[in-house]
């Protein structure tokens, strides 16, 4: 596929990726007997995170970046401060990590 199809068609590309990922990480933990995982996913795109995953008192924020190989995309920007950023990380007592590559 071309870049100027890959750009024109980005946004359906990451949703089927972030669909993907989530269930394979759904089958990961029903096959591994380890419990449900609860995703959610904000309905605003302004807090720098795609989605929520809570699994019994750990809460992940996580960020997707979608590349094509062969793209024109060499380098994104991750946001890195979504525990400080977050107003709920207060009020919940609950704390994320941000993986920093």
């Amino acid at each position: 596929m071309s870049d100027a199809v890959h750009s024109l068609r980005s946004s359906y590309r990451e949703s089927v990726v972030e669909h993907v990922m989530i269930g394979e990480l759904l089958c990961y933990m029903w096959e591994a007997e380890r419990g449900c995982v609860e995703v959610h996913k904000p309905q605003v795109d302004d807090s720098g995170y795609d989605l929520v995953l809570e699994y019994g008192s750990t809460v992940r924020h996580v960020q997707l970046k979608v590349t094509s190989e062969g793209g024109s995309t060499r380098q994104f920007n991750v946001n890195t401060g979504l525990e400080a950023s977050h107003p709920l990380h207060n009020q919940c007592g609950r704390r994320s990590e941000v993986a920093e590559d």
